[in-house]
Parts: C-alpha cells; structure tokens; sequence
C-alpha cells in the first residue's frame, strides 16, 4: 500500500486507505450491512411470522417510535462518552493501558466497542427467548392462513419482477433517489465537519448530538405530523415533502461551500450572519441531514410503505423484497462508486463539489417523476375502492 502511494495519483489515496487498513474496512463493512441485514431483513422477517395483521396494526407504530427513542439514547450516551467519560483515575488507566489503549480516543473507542458489544449479547437472548416462546407458540396455533399460504421467492425472481412491474420500478426510483442523495450529500457534509472539527473526540460528540436531534424531530413527527398530513393533504403531497426539503437543503449547503470554495467572502449572507462559509456549510449540512433522517423515519417510509397497498399479497411481497432487500443498497453502493471515481479525477469532495451539486439537481426531477407516477394508480386504486365499498 505504501509503495501504491507513491506511484499511484492522489486521487487514489482513499482506495489505497481501503486496501492498507482493511480490518477497519471490513469493520464498516459490517456495520453498514447491519441496518439492512439484521433490523431491515430479519427483524422485520421475524416480526411477520409472529404478529397477526391485527397485532400488527397495534404495534408497527410503537417500533417506529421505539427505533428513534433508541436514537435519542444512543446519541445522549455517545456525546457523553465522546466529552466527558476520559479517564481519569489510576485504576481505570492502568486497566486501558493493560490493552494498549493510552491516547483518550483509544479509551473512548473501547467504550463504543464494549456498549456495542454487550448490545449485541443483549440481541441474542432476546431474540432466542422470543423464537423459543412466542415464535414457537404461534407456528403450533397455526399462525395466520396468509402466512401458511406464503412461498418463498428468490431473490432473481423478485429483481425481475421489479424490473418488468412499471409501479414496482417507481417505488424503486423513489427509494434509489433518496439514498443516492443521502450518501452524496452526507460524504461532502462529513468532509466539512472534519475540517470544523478535526479531533476525533469533537467530531464523534458533534456526530452524536445530530443522531440525539434526530431521534427527536422523528420521534415528534411520528406522533404529530406523519398520520395527519397523509390524512389532510393526501399521499402525493406527503411523499413530495422529502424531495422538495432535501432540494432547498440542498442549495443552502452547497451554496456556502461555494462559497468558501470561491472565496465569496463578501456576499450579503456571510457578512449579516457574521460567520465564516465553512460553519455554514457545516449548519445547513447538519440541518439537511436531520430533516433528512427525520423524514425518513416518518413520511417517507409511510409512503413507501402505503404504496404497496393496490399490489395483491404476492405483488407485495416480490416489490417489498426487491425494493427493501436491494433499492436501498443498490443507490448508496451506486452514489458510493461515483464519489469514489470523483475523488480520484478531483483528487478532494471540496474539488468534485460542483459535479456532486449536479448530479443532485439531476435526480430530484427522476424522485418527483417516480412519486407522480405512483400517485397516479395508488389515487386510481383508492377511488375504486371508495365505489366498491359505497
């Protein structure tokens, strides 16, 4: 790897990084695969064979809530530990230093480590009592007749179906669009906060206290905005909301990076407000990024979820699989190979900042297509229903 530095432009220093320090690189593998594979796939996998569609229509709401109470915690608990837990007493350090940890960062990571740890425990036996139990008591009841009726789909079958499902592909679109400006967005965000912040204890309290801010707004959304504006405004209108928020986010972001990026150090803004381009870059890129999770928490997985509801029960579970098990991971691996080939022509995220801008400005219009023509058959459906029902 060192011998590949040397050789090899500057642009290619991340890939470089990734080969060099792979263990690190396996290890944010896993943790990215973790939201998709454990809570995404097989939570939720195992919430459907043990609840009815009766229970389901109880609880559903209370793991939304309880997945942004647990965010609200972690980022508490990672600002505190990230400021205030550095070791001081002598026992405590001769402990760290028994492992080799002696800077405050190695401590403050090993603390991460071990909360991640002992959660993991945690996971593990509850999920065994549950199947042991709950899981098991309702297979012997019978469980419902859909879910006795229900065969498994493989996992080409279910891409094709998305594939040739003109509907199905629009949710898709919806679902690709937003992590494909969630990762764009989110890289360039990090790189300014770095720079605003570069110890990493600042950064992780920074980085905690946006994961408690946004564990809040979705918590109260949940509660006071979701239901109601889908109920008040429609499901077109609600599913808007996130394209159209994360596009003024958008320019209000990337117009101070500009600029610093330019040297605008005269603009109206900057000399009103009193602060340097690179703080509000970091301030909009935090606010697009709350409001982004947040809404996604909320009204975009109400929607998106709301979508399949004119698909029959086999229809469902085919776009649900595509969509869920693949969509999401396809936009940010796609987003991620882009920014990758970016940095290695631009050689930083400050230098591809205005290619990011327009491949952003490009795939709002595709999301807001994709979201018009969902609309269109998910109203048809909802008319016909009204008549039958009437």
């Amino acid at each position: 790897a060192d011998y590949l530095s040397t050789i090899l432009p500057k642009g290619f220093k991340g890939l470089i990084a990734i080969v060099k320090y792979w263990h690190f690189s396996l290890f944010y593998i896993m943790a990215e695969a973790w939201s998709t594979i454990i809570l995404s796939l097989l939570l939720w996998v195992f919430v459907v064979d043990v609840l009815s569609v009766s229970e389901a229509k109880r609880f559903y709401a209370l793991f939304g809530v309880s997945r942004n109470i647990a965010g609200i915690f972690a980022g508490i608990l990672g600002e505190h530990l990230a400021t205030k837990a550095l070791v001081s007493k002598t026992s405590a350090n001769f402990f760290y230093k028994l492992f080799g940890f002696r800077t405050n960062w190695d401590q403050i990571l090993f603390l991460f480590i071990l909360l991640i740890l002992v959660s993991g425990l945690l996971i593990i036996v509850i999920y065994r009592h549950l199947h042991k139990t709950v899981y098991t008591e309702r297979h012997l009841m019978g469980g419902d007749a859909t879910k006795n009726g229900r065969q498994k789909i493989s996992l080409k079958k279910s891409i094709l179906y998305a594939v040739k499902s003109k509907y199905v592909l629009y949710i898709s679109l919806m679902v690709l669009s937003y992590n494909i400006l969630i990762n764009l967005t989110e890289v360039m965000w990090k790189s300014q906060i770095k720079e605003l912040y570069p110890s990493s204890e600042a950064f992780t309290a920074y980085m905690s206290k946006i994961t408690y801010i946004i564990g809040i707004i979705a918590a109260l959304s949940a509660f006071f905005i979701s239901g109601n504006i889908i109920r008040r405004l429609g499901w077109r209108f609600t599913a808007m909301v996130t394209p159209v928020v994360l596009l003024l986010s958008s320019v209000g972001f990337f117009y101070f990076i500009f600029a610093r990026k330019y040297h605008l150090t005269s603009n109206l803004f900057l000399t009103l407000w009193g602060l340097s381009p690179l703080v509000l870059s970091v301030f909009f890129g935090s606010l697009q990024n709350v409001l982004s999770r947040a809404l996604k928490y909320t009204v975009f997985d109400d929607t998106k979820e709301m979508a399949f509801i004119p698909l029959s029960a086999e229809e469902k579970l085919q776009g649900k699989s595509a969509i869920d098990g693949i969509g999401s991971r396809l936009g940010k691996s796609s987003s991620s190979l882009v920014l990758q080939c970016l940095f290695m022509i631009f050689s930083t995220p400050m230098g591809a900042a205005p290619i990011i801008f327009v491949i952003i400005l490009a795939v709002i219009p595709l999301w807001v297509l994709s979201i018009n023509k969902v609309s269109k058959k998910f109203e048809e459906t909802q008319v016909e229903s009204t008549l039958t029902s009437a």
